[in-house]
C-alpha cells in the first residue's frame, strides 16, 4: 500500500475516497484482471499526476484540475523517460477518464463533493445498445428538447426571488447569453427602447472572468457586444424582483448584479458559479447525462461544423444552441442570428453598427416576441391577401377596413407574376388603409422567390 494520504483537515482525499469506498468505486468491474488492471493504472498513472493530491481534499477539485491530470499522462506518453515517446491510444484515455469518474461520482453520492465531472466526457456511456441512440439524439438537435423546455421554464420563472445562479441560468436560456455575459448584467442594463418603451432590450457589453466576479468591457470576441429584445416574462420578473429587493434593502439596486451567489443581493457570480448551477438544473430535470457528455466531448474534440456555437463547455453551448434555433424558427435572417448570438455577421451588406438602430432592432423583437413559454404567444394574425395584378395593368388600389379598435394588421401582397419587381406606396385615412402598387418600369431588377417555410403556427401549437 501506498502511504499516500486518506485525509486532510478532516476531508476525504482522491486516494482516500478511492480505497474508503473502493466496494462502490469497483462495483462495475466483474472480472480479476480488470480489477487488477484498473488499480494499476489508479495507483501508477492517475494519482502520481495529481496535482496536489496528498495536500488537497477531493471537495477542492474542479473538472480543469482533471483535465490536467489526463494532459500530464498524455504528454509523458506509456514508456518511461528515458524511452521514446510512445502515445496512448485513445480509447485508453477515455478508460483514464472513467475511472476518474467513478471515484469523483462516489464521492459526491456520499456528499463529500458536487460532482463536477457529471456532464462532461469523463461520464461513461451507459451501455453498448443506446450508445448509438444517445450518440444520434446528442449529434443531431444538441438543443434542448420540448419536455426539457418546460421543466426549464418551470424551475425558473416561477419565483422572482430565486436564487441569483438561477436569474442568470434564465438570461442564459431566454437570451442566449454565455456565462460570464449573463454574471456581468446589472438591474440597469435592461431597460425599454426610446421609440417603442413596449419593448424590453438589455444591453451586453461586459463580462466576468470564468473564476472572477470582477467584471471588464468588451466580450469574448469584438463582436460580443450587442443589445437584445427580452421576452415578455422575463422582464415581469426581473421588474418584480426589482421591486420587491428595493423594497427589502430601501435602496435603488439599479447598479446590483441580477446574478449572485445565493441571496447575496450585491454580490456577482462568477462563470463559474452559474456553470455549477446548469449542472444542478439539467441533473433536477434527468437530462441524460450521457447525451451531455457526449456533446461535450464533441465541443472538446471540435467535430461539430454545422451551426457552431464556439463554447467550450456544454452548458452555455446547449442554451445557446437552444436560443438560436428558436430565432431560425421564429424567421430572423441569419444576419439577425448572427448579431443576437454575438458572432460576426457574415452578410457583406449588413454590419453590427446597423442594428443599434432602434427600428431594426423592433423588427427582430416582432419576431422574437412570438417564442412560447416566454411569451404570451396569442394566435397570430392571419394576412389579409391582397393581390396586385401588375402584369395586366400599371396601377391597381386597394381599400380595407380597418376594425375600430387599436391592432396590428398583418398584408400580405403578391405579384401575379413572381419575379415582377413593383412599387407599393400605403395611405392611411380613419379607419380605412389605401395600397397603391404599381409596376416598377425604371427597373430591371427582380426579388428572387424565397423558398422558406414558416412554420410559426405548428411551433406554437406543438408547445400549447
Amino acid at each position: 500500500m501506498h502511504e499516500w494520504k486518506y485525509m486532510v483537515d478532516n476531508e476525504y482525499t482522491f486516494y482516500g475516497v478511492y480505497c474508503e469506498f473502493y466496494d462502490k468505486v469497483s462495483r462495475n468491474w466483474k472480472a480479476a484482471s480488470t480489477r487488477s488492471q484498473n488499480e494499476l493504472t489508479y495507483t501508477n498513472k492517475i494519482i502520481p499526476n495529481m496535482d496536489g493530491h496528498d495536500t488537497k481534499p477531493i471537495s477542492s477539485y474542479l473538472r480543469e484540475d482533471y483535465d490536467a491530470v489526463i494532459e500530464r499522462i498524455i504528454k509523458r506518453g506509456q514508456g518511461n523517460n528515458s524511452e521514446p515517446y510512445q502515445p496512448y491510444a485513445e480509447s485508453t484515455i477515455r478508460t483514464f477518464r472513467r475511472l476518474i469518474y467513478y471515484v469523483v461520482a462516489v464521492a459526491s453520492e456520499e456528499g463529500l463533493c458536487e460532482n463536477v465531472l457529471w456532464e462532461s466526457c469523463y461520464n461513461p456511456k451507459v451501455s453498448t445498445e443506446d450508445e448509438e441512440r444517445i450518440a444520434k439524439n446528442a449529434l443531431l438537435p444538441k438543443s434542448l428538447t420540448i419536455t426539457q423546455e418546460i421543466a426549464v421554464a418551470r424551475s425558473l420563472l416561477t419565483d422572482p426571488m430565486q436564487t441569483g445562479q438561477k436569474m442568470g441560468l434564465l438570461l442564459m436560456y431566454a437570451l442566449g447569453l454565455r456565462n460570464a455575459e449573463a454574471c456581468a448584467v446589472d438591474y440597469d442594463d435592461i431597460k425599454p427602447m426610446q421609440s417603442h418603451p413596449e419593448c424590453t432590450v438589455i444591453w451586453i457589453y461586459k463580462t466576468t472572468g470564468y473564476d472572477s466576479s470582477t467584471r471588464k468591457l468588451g466580450g469574448k470576441s469584438k463582436n460580443a457586444d450587442r443589445i437584445i429584445p427580452v421576452p415578455g416574462s422575463v422582464v415581469e420578473i426581473i421588474n418584480t424582483r426589482r421591486k420587491k429587493l428595493e423594497e427589502l434593502l430601501s435602496t435603488d439596486i439599479g447598479k446590483f448584479p441580477i446574478v449572485c451567489p445565493d441571496d447575496q443581493w450585491d454580490q456577482r457570480c462568477s462563470a463559474r458559479q452559474l456553470t455549477a448551477a446548469a449542472r444542478k438544473l439539467f441533473q433536477s430535470i434527468n437530462m441524460n447525462a450521457a447525451q451531455v457528455s457526449i456533446i461535450d466531448d464533441d465541443l472538446h474534440s471540435n467535430r461539430d461544423s454545422a451551426f457552431s456555437i464556439e463554447e467550450q463547455e456544454p452548458t452555455a453551448y446547449l442554451f445557446r444552441r437552444n436560443f438560436g434555433t428558436h430565432m431560425h424558427i421564429l424567421g430572423l435572417t441569419e444576419a439577425e442570428i448572427q448579431y443576437v448570438i454575438g458572432h460576426d455577421i457574415e452578410d457583406p451588406y449588413e454590419t453590427r453598427n446597423e442594428f443599434v438602430n432602434e427600428e431594426k432592432l423592433y423588427q427582430i423583437y416582432l419576431k422574437m416576441v412570438q417564442r412560447p413559454l416566454l411569451n404570451n404567444v396569442k394566435e397570430e394574425l392571419s394576412p389579409v391577401p391582397i393581390n396586385v395584378g401588375c402584369t395586366s395593368q400599371l396601377n391597381n388600389t386597394s381599400s380595407l377596413r380597418l376594425p375600430a379598435n387599436k391592432c396590428k394588421t398583418k398584408l400580405h401582397l403578391q405579384a401575379h407574376e413572381p419575379l415582377d419587381s413593383i412599387r407599393i406606396r400605403v395611405s392611411t385615412h380613419p379607419r380605412r388603409l389605401a395600397i397603391e402598387c404599381e409596376k416598377d418600369m425604371f427597373t430591371s431588377e427582380t426579388t428572387q422567390v424565397g423558398r422558406s417555410i414558416d412554420v410559426r403556427k405548428q411551433y406554437q401549437k406543438v408547445y400549447r
